[in-house]
């Protein structure tokens, strides 16, 4: 059996989301533990357990122009990172350009512009917000190189890497080198998400080329995904500062950060603020990005904890679904198995398994006190009581045993006789 099943999953607003999602009790792969270690990882890794404690660090690899760069998607049963772990993007996104405009998705203006277009500093990359515009020389004018635009959603499920910032203006001879890079892109996708320490996805801040500063890099983008979600650590997907001279570069725009969970908790921080600039007026920051919180229904069985799922985990198990006789609540009314021939409904000792022939009754069951001729089967043999059955001076004989006077313990069968007392004892 495969450790995926597809689920469609309830996103904010009513959305619906078609993800394969962990069947309980089944192994995705092996574990990655790193104790105190650090790797660095890109495209999406699978594990069981992904544990990062005492120090220990995931690096984002680069963005190099190939497909599995710049972001890391991890799909996981449990993922755990302790105070003192991280998981690191800073500057891993898309890149910047020699002598050119920034680095951004396609079909998008999301790089700063800079290098060959403009005079003197570059633009801030945009994302989650738009990147600042860069100063002219001695921050004499507005007319320097144009902030990247916004791009992504602020509450979809698309996370992306951040726009790099333009290079410096090289229109006016000088070789403007290249823009600061933007932030790469965290995913993390589990049943259970355990994070206390550091997720960072900041962009780079600009450099100085020939006396003229670069834009800097836009944040990325930051996704956690889970069934049970707790976080209390850090988030940081900020854009770089723009380079400092005597112009000055426009700062990165914030990038974008998503917490998607159907149980749990975000006490943690999150930062998404645009990148700074230096003393000049005319030189404008990024603006800030986006921060988005949304509950799911993790496994797809149409509630959300909040909305009466008590294993948020399992998708045979929400409000009003059949019960089975297996000793667990599948419909979450706080009572296994009631509703089903395994659950004593009456409370009288026994079910209807157990031979209970009416569990609405606690005076019926097997082994109950028969009412003789009542119509009623108390003892469940199958029948109700005859009264001729029923040795009512407790004798030793019945009435259909030939008792002739059963409200009388010296009359019965074979009973000594007192002779001439007109009583025919026996």
């Amino acid at each position: 059996m495969s450790k995926y099943q597809w689920r469609s999953a309830i996103l904010p607003g009513g959305a619906i989301l078609l993800l394969a999602v962990a069947i309980p009790g089944k192994s995705f792969a092996d574990d990655l533990v790193l104790d105190g270690e650090t790797a660095t990882l890109s495209g999406v890794q699978t594990y069981d357990l992904v544990e990062l404690t005492n120090g220990a660090r995931i690096n984002v690899a680069p963005y190099d122009g190939t497909a599995d760069t710049g972001w890391l998607e991890i799909r996981a049963t449990d993922i755990v990172i302790d105070s003192s772990s991280s998981i690191v993007a800073t500057g891993a996104g898309y890149r910047g350009v020699h002598n050119g405009n920034g680095e951004a998705p396609e079909g998008t203006n999301g790089g700063g512009r800079g290098g060959s277009c403009c005079y003197d500093a570059g633009g801030g990359g945009g994302h989650g917000g738009p990147g600042g515009v860069g100063a002219r020389d001695g921050c004499s004018g507005t007319d320097g190189a144009g902030g990247g635009a916004t791009y992504g959603t602020a509450d979809g499920t698309d996370i992306q890497m951040g726009a790099a910032g333009g290079a410096a203006g090289s229109a006016d001879g000088d070789d403007g080198g290249s823009g600061a890079n933007g932030g790469g892109t965290i995913a993390l996708y589990a049943a259970n998400i355990h994070v206390a320490g550091s997720l960072v996805a900041n962009g780079n801040s600009g450099s100085v080329i020939h006396n003229d500063a670069s834009g800097g890099g836009a944040g990325g983008g930051i996704l956690l995904w889970a069934g049970n979600l707790d976080f209390s650590g850090t988030a940081s997907a900020a854009g770089g500062n723009g380079g400092t001279v005597d112009d000055y570069g426009g700062g990165g725009g914030g990038g974008r950060i998503k917490f998607f969970f159907d149980a749990g908790s975000v006490t943690g921080t999150a930062a998404v603020p645009g990148g700074g600039v230096g003393g000049c007026g005319y030189a404008k920051p990024g603006l800030e990005g986006t921060v988005t919180q949304g509950r799911i229904d993790y496994d797809g069985d149409g509630f959300t904890s909040e909305e009466g799922d008590c294993d948020h985990l399992d998708p045979t198990i929400y409000p009003g679904a059949e019960e089975l006789e297996d000793g667990i609540d599948q419909d979450c009314d706080g009572i296994a198995d009631n509703n089903t021939f395994a659950y004593d409904d009456d409370f009288d000792g026994f079910s209807e398994n157990d031979g209970d022939c009416d569990d609405t009754s606690l005076d019926i069951y097997p082994g109950a006190p028969e009412t003789c001729d009542d119509g009623i089967d108390q003892d469940c043999d199958g029948s109700d009581l005859s009264c001729l059955d029923v040795d009512n001076d407790g004798d030793g004989y019945t009435e259909n045993q030939g008792d002739c006077d059963d409200a009388d313990a010296s009359i019965f069968p074979e009973a000594p006789e007192n002779c001439d007392d007109g009583i025919d004892q026996d």
